[in-house]
């Protein structure tokens, strides 16, 4: 019988989301935490063959959200 892994002994931060993930966490759409990686305001790690694999780390997530760039870049600017 396969042994449980204990997930809570992983190191803080490490956590890693997909852009969907992200963007359910945030309740933005995928397009949107797209273009906060393409821009640099959203830290993402890219891995895998090609480096199509996208990856948000939960740290840089979090201090995202502490930034306040989330919400500035949500409102539409006015003209």
């Amino acid at each position: 019988m396969p042994e449980k892994v204990d997930r809570s002994s992983r190191t803080p931060g490490l956590e890693l989301f997909t852009i969907m993930e992200t963007a359910l966490i945030l309740n933005v759409s995928p397009k949107l935490v797209s273009r906060w990686i393409q821009s640099g305001a959203l830290p993402a790690l890219k891995l895998g063959p090609g480096k199509r694999l996208v990856r948000i780390r939960r740290a840089e997530l979090e201090a995202f959200i502490e930034s306040g760039l989330m919400t500035e870049q949500r409102t539409p600017s006015a003209s």
